[in-house]
């Protein structure tokens, strides 16, 4: 299964990351928008589980995480794909996927918030989501 994972830049609970991981130690490869916070836990969970990594990043630096820090990571392949603008990594991430994880920092649907707006793609164009939410509870 080609999994595709958005997060919250503040860092998933430890619920979060125990039901993730169930996820990608079942994934064939684990597709992300390489940013700090949950997209860097979840690459590190695939790299534990030696699942391959293909990282969008976003074309703002600051919530980036580097190309050095993914590619130093021993475990798993990853593909480092060129930068872009936020809505469109999100778009690129829903695409390469057979299903979308989302770990959000609300357990409710927002507005003006990435990992919520990947989530509504993903809906959009058909792609399966669950939602784990701040409890661990999946949705």
């Amino acid at each position: 299964m080609r999994l595709s994972f958005t997060g919250t830049h503040r860092g998933m609970t430890q619920a979060q990351v125990l039901s993730l991981a169930d996820f990608i130690a079942r994934a064939s490869v684990l597709v992300h928008g390489a940013c700090v916070g949950a997209d860097d836990e979840a690459d590190i969970l695939a790299v534990f589980f030696r699942v391959p990594r293909r990282a969008f990043p976003s074309t703002s630096a600051s919530m980036r995480i580097t190309n050095d820090v993914l590619e130093s990571r021993i475990g798993s392949r990853v593909f480092i794909y060129p930068a872009a603008p936020p809505l469109v990594r999100n778009r690129d991430i829903v695409r390469q996927s057979d299903h979308l994880v989302a770990c959000p920092a609300q357990p409710i649907e927002v507005l003006r918030s990435g990992t919520w707006a990947t989530v509504r793609e993903a809906r959009r164009i058909g792609i399966p989501v669950t939602v784990i939410t701040p409890a661990g509870d999946l949705t």
